[in-house]
């Protein structure tokens, strides 16, 4: 179904079905099919569709890409990123941003469980 959001409408909810996959690919191994360059495509696909404005896809590729890659100096970049902008960069996106940020606060908070 996350493909066919892709194939037809990938601009569909700022772009979340870039950030779907940019998830499944970093979380699976690369014998299954996963892969960090493509995973990490997606994830700037997203932003670039959303603007930068749907904090959380900074916070999936934090804890999915940036963990997976071990990039420590990454993790740290994209969630103090999510928690230094504004929840009400755009008036749509206040709750989920809202949450965002205080995912990114946890996962920073918690680092040394990822690394």
């Amino acid at each position: 179904m996350m493909q066919f959001v892709l194939d037809n409408e990938e601009t569909y909810y700022y772009g979340a079905a870039h950030m779907y996959f940019g998830t499944i690919l970093s979380k699976m191994p690369a014998a299954l099919g996963g892969n960090l360059v493509k995973s990490k495509e997606h994830f700037d696909k997203c932003i670039s569709i959303n603007k930068g404005k749907f904090l959380m896809c900074y916070v999936y590729c934090a804890k999915m890409y940036a963990v997976a890659l071990q990039d420590q100096e990454e993790f740290k970049t994209l969630l103090t990123k999510v928690i230094e902008t504004p929840e009400n960069i755009d008036p749509d996106l206040i709750l989920p941003n809202v949450m965002a940020k205080a995912k990114a606060k946890y996962f920073l908070a918690n680092m040394e469980n990822y690394f």
